[in-house]
């Protein structure tokens, strides 16, 4: 299976945080794991603006997840235009960007955001702690 990671899962990750099942399955070899380069965006203007600490670098936290094996995943025009379609169940950004581009790659996307998992059946809801 093909996994896209909403920032809130990479986040989680990093922390130490995300659930015993969410870990398996990111962790199972028969799946491919991606995040995109928006989560590395958001990840950033949020410690700039003080919402999120990692002790480490944004560039570690990068290198972290490519060390783990994941993938970036380019955001492509046919993700943008995919927005338009979308309903205004969640208002953020960022989530809703994720969202259009796992929709237009066809690929699952994995989140603990419950309005998120509105929006799709193939959207894989996982807790996090």
């Amino acid at each position: 299976m093909r996994l896209l990671c909403d920032t809130n899962i990479l986040i989680y990750l990093a922390k130490g945080t995300l659930s015993k099942p969410a870990i398996d399955l990111l962790e199972d070899y028969a799946n491919q794991v991606f995040y995109s380069p928006l989560s590395i965006v958001e990840v950033i203007i949020k410690q700039q603006s003080g919402k999120l600490n990692f002790q480490a670098s944004v560039t570690d936290f990068v290198k972290s997840l490519q060390e783990g094996g994941m993938v970036p995943l380019d955001f492509k025009v046919s993700s943008a235009l995919v927005l338009e379609s979308l309903s205004h169940i969640h208002r953020d950004p960022f989530d809703r960007m994720l969202l259009a581009q796992a929709l237009d790659r066809r690929i699952r996307f994995i989140t603990t955001d419950q309005e998120l998992a509105k929006y799709h059946e193939e959207i894989i809801l996982v807790e996090h702690g």
